[in-house]
């Protein structure tokens, strides 16, 4: 009886790392490995086979092996996220959105100095009239004036510095604004740089399978020619074929669209390092100290905090405007022709003027009561920030724990569903059990490699989220 030898590589397919940047862990049902196996594809014939071959190629394997390569994923994974500082659409906008409320600043502290205008005026004037000694007169003249105004506040209750602070805060927040968005798109970066990382191990697992699974093919039908086995094996080893290749083409189109993704997030070509996620080291932090660093770290709960100080400053301005304004005012204004009895007239007034509300039909009062809500939920909002950052340092932190146990449990089953596929491989040998029973082994196999593989990929993903948290991966430079 003609022998029947597999080889089963180590796989590698962490699948759907994090759907999103507050979702720590995909379900591990997620992973639908079953179509590695299919034989669903059994109808697609031997057209569909050499049709979806020609989709892959050799040079696949050896993809992310480049000589001009980055040799260190923190520092490749440092330098897309920088890139994309500069070059992600959303930052561009809230880059321009933070120059702008800077101008405010610039405006705030122009109430501290003069103000100063000129205005002139040239009219064609045509008279008519009867003048006090009882003759008339007819005349045409072109009046001319020109004024300078000058007017200094010397005192409005103190709202002129209330109104330079809260300028100042506005800035700082939206600094800090820009600082989060920033982190969000790291955070967003890191997960699909290694969920492409990841699918491009995923494509080499694939790759090797094909291989495995063209030689098993040729291999039943070998046998079946000398009438060893039956036709329908034939069948399932060439529809399992064609089920592994589809599912290389389909692996290869993600990582190109994945690669599109990262391109337009960061304006660089994403090229990925040759050493292993090994670099990303494990987290030892007790989590009250990451909660402690996190909240120090984190640019939202600064941002809620300056938005919060602006609404007091507000408020108190609010309650200020009862109090008089008093402004400084001069006038310097030459006028010609301005009648038939006035030719020139120069004029030159210096004074103070005061002004102070005394009723306002309840406006002011209601201005304030609201400038005070806005105040108070501003300050729920600062404490619903630091409640959701705790939230989110202690739901990954747990999720890192969890995971530890369940990288144990997995690395037994990969143990596990390995010596099951020796036991299949030599009870074929002995003659005992079928190439069916080699096949069911082998997918037990894959999908435990695969399973503890999304899990140990998950992990180092969480690691680098928590890293960005607690200010341990840090790329911007925000001063």
């Amino acid at each position: 009886m003609a022998c029947l030898t597999l080889e089963i590589k180590a796989s590698y397919m962490p699948i759907n790392i994090l759907s999103g940047f507050d979702s720590l862990r995909s379900p591990a049902g997620s992973i639908a490995l079953a179509a590695l196996f299919s034989i669903t594809a059994l109808g697609l014939g031997m057209t569909a086979n050499a049709q979806v071959a020609e989709t892959f190629n050799a040079n696949d394997r050896v993809n992310v092996v480049d000589a001009s390569a980055p040799q260190n994923i923190n520092d490749n994974l440092r330098q897309v996220i920088a890139s994309s500082y500069k070059h992600h659409p959303e930052l561009k906008s809230l880059r321009a959105q933070t120059e702008a409320s800077k101008e405010g600043l610039v405006q705030a502290r122009g109430s501290y100095f003069p103000q100063i205008n000129l205005r002139g005026s040239i009219f064609q004037s045509s008279r008519d009239g009867v003048l006090q000694v009882g003759s008339s007169f007819s005349q045409d003249t072109t009046p001319k004036s020109l004024s300078l105004n000058l007017s200094q506040t010397l005192y409005n209750g103190g709202r002129r510095k209330l109104a330079k602070r809260n300028a100042l805060y506005v800035s700082q927040a939206s600094q800090a604004q820009f600082a989060d968005s920033a982190t969000q798109i790291a955070a967003e970066i890191i997960q699909d740089y290694m969920l492409l990382y990841s699918s491009q191990k995923e494509l080499d697992v694939r790759l090797e399978t094909v291989a495995t699974l063209e030689k098993l093919k040729a291999i039943v039908t070998a046998r079946r020619e000398i009438g060893d086995v039956i036709s329908t094996e034939v069948s399932l080893a060439r529809s399992q074929l064609i089920g592994a290749q589809a599912q290389v083409a389909s692996t290869r189109a993600d990582i190109e669209n994945m690669k599109e993704v990262l391109l337009s997030k960061s304006g660089q070509f994403v090229q990925m390092p040759i050493l292993p996620p090994e670099a990303i080291v494990d987290i030892t932090h007790d989590l009250e100290y990451m909660k402690r660093m996190a909240r120090q770290e984190s640019a939202a709960l600064k941002a809620s905090e300056l938005n919060m100080l602006s609404s007091q400053v507000s408020v108190a301005s609010e309650k200020r405007k009862h109090l008089p304004t008093v402004t400084l005012e001069a006038n310097a204004s030459s006028s010609r022709d301005i009648s038939p009895t006035i030719l020139e007239d120069d004029d030159l007034n210096i004074g103070v003027s005061f002004s102070m509300p005394i009723y306002t039909a309840g406006i002011g009062a209601s201005q304030t009561r609201q400038a005070l809500s806005l105040y108070n939920a501003a300050r729920f909002d600062h404490e619903n920030a630091g409640r959701l950052i705790d939230s989110q340092v202690t739901q990954r932190w747990a999720q890192l724990q969890s995971n530890r146990f369940v990288i144990d449990a997995q690395r037994a089953s990969v143990t596990a569903s390995q010596e099951a596929l020796t036991g299949a491989i030599q009870s074929q040998e002995a003659g005992i059990s079928s190439s069916q029973d080699i096949l069911d082994a082998a997918r037990n196999k894959l999908v435990a490699d695969l399973e503890l593989l999304t899990t140990e990929y998950e992990q180092y993903t969480i690691r680098l989220l928590l890293k960005l948290l607690i200010g341990e991966f840090d790329v911007y430079d925000f001063n």
